[in-house]
């Protein structure tokens, strides 16, 4: 995720935070959908396999011997 690429990172948990975010967005529908468009793509990169591997590279890792 990056913020004002893929989408927008609210940290608060704010509701009025949230809001204004969620207003901004509505109000510019142009970026909005080009924000849409860049997180498709980005979250493409994010499939089954990778996960698979992400995972498994864990697993190996907590199971690895330690001094």
């Amino acid at each position: 995720m990056a913020h004002g690429e893929t989408g927008y990172l609210v940290e608060s948990r704010d509701p009025l935070e949230w809001t204004a975010v969620l207003q901004t967005l509505l109000a510019d529908p142009v970026t909005l959908s080009r924000l849409g468009t860049v997180a498709r793509v980005y979250a493409r990169h994010f499939d089954w396999a990778w996960t698979a591997r992400r995972l498994a590279a864990c697993y190996a890792d907590l199971t690895e011997p330690r001094p």
